[in-house]
């Protein structure tokens, strides 16, 4: 059984998160500041995104965002998936296979790193080393863990114009994922079903929620 890489959902919604924050300040800013006062901002979002990983190739998607916790990701072929999450519970649905696996959402940063973009930003510099730079068109957030068992060792965040372009993922066993996203937007229309997964009727579940 296949399933999108934890690096993937760690790419998506920091990216996303980004992308709603506040413009640069003309303010000589720290690192930390810069990187907090965007991620402060982020409320909503919608884009496309191309995934390029080292091991499992290229995969296409969708994303919807809206804090706190709440995300919803779609992928087609060769990876068809949609992974749902309400904040309290995850939900990942592989068509292919017609199995749904429910899993509670998991607080801890090395084992779902997507909180640290959905959740509450003045807490990423206790956990990581933040650098900035930037070159003739784009600035660059390099995030590096304090904790050498995080299974994440680094993350860069790009943009030009102070719009996001990509984000790179490496991890401990020196895998690098490449994600681009297009057609970025706040999210717009939401309704209560777009965080709401219902089990299709001839699925497989396996749930592995407590209790």
């Amino acid at each position: 059984m296949h399933h999108l890489s934890r690096s993937l959902l760690i790419g998506l919604i920091a990216f996303a998160a980004v992308y709603c924050g506040e413009a640069f300040s003309s303010e000589p800013f720290t690192p930390e500041e810069r990187l907090v006062s965007i991620l402060g901002g982020v409320e909503t979002l919608h884009a496309e995104f191309v995934h390029e990983a080292s091991v499992s190739g290229r995969q296409a998607g969708e994303i919807w965002l809206s804090k706190p916790g709440l995300f919803r990701v779609e992928t087609g072929t060769p990876l068809s998936q949609t992974i749902v999450s309400d904040g309290v519970s995850m939900w990942t649905h592989d068509r292919d296979l017609e199995q749904v696996i429910i899993s509670p959402l998991d607080t801890r940063i090395d084992e779902m790193p997507i909180l640290l973009f959905s959740g509450e930003p003045d807490l990423i510099p206790l956990n990581y080393r933040i650098e900035f730079y930037d070159d003739e068109q784009r600035q660059h957030f390099r995030l590096t863990p304090f904790d050498s068992t995080n299974l994440i060792t680094t993350l860069v965040l790009t943009f030009e114009d102070n719009l996001p372009m990509s984000i790179t993922v490496e991890n401990a066993m020196g895998e690098r994922t490449i994600i681009k996203l297009s057609n970025v937007g706040e999210l717009v229309d939401v309704t209560e079903q777009t965080f709401t997964f219902h089990v299709p009727e001839f699925a497989d579940v396996i749930d592995d929620r407590p209790g």
